[in-house]
């Protein structure tokens, strides 16, 4: 399997508005994704990573 490219979640989501003019639902999709997103992005990667010890771009291919 080859390995993922790792350059942080490309999905997130920002917001340029007042926090308390903002609907939750939309306040609720943003955290969905922007930690959600990330936390299940770090569970699928970091036990490959542990797996064959690769813990930097610069690592040597194992």
């Amino acid at each position: 399997m080859a390995a993922p490219l790792l350059e942080g979640n490309p999905q997130a989501v920002r917001t340029v508005r007042a926090f308390e003019a903002a609907p939750m639902d939309y306040v609720r999709k943003l955290f969905d994704t922007n930690t959600f997103g990330t936390m299940a992005m770090v569970q699928a990667v970091i036990p490959q990573m542990r797996a064959r010890r690769a813990w930097s771009s610069t690592s040597p291919p194992a």
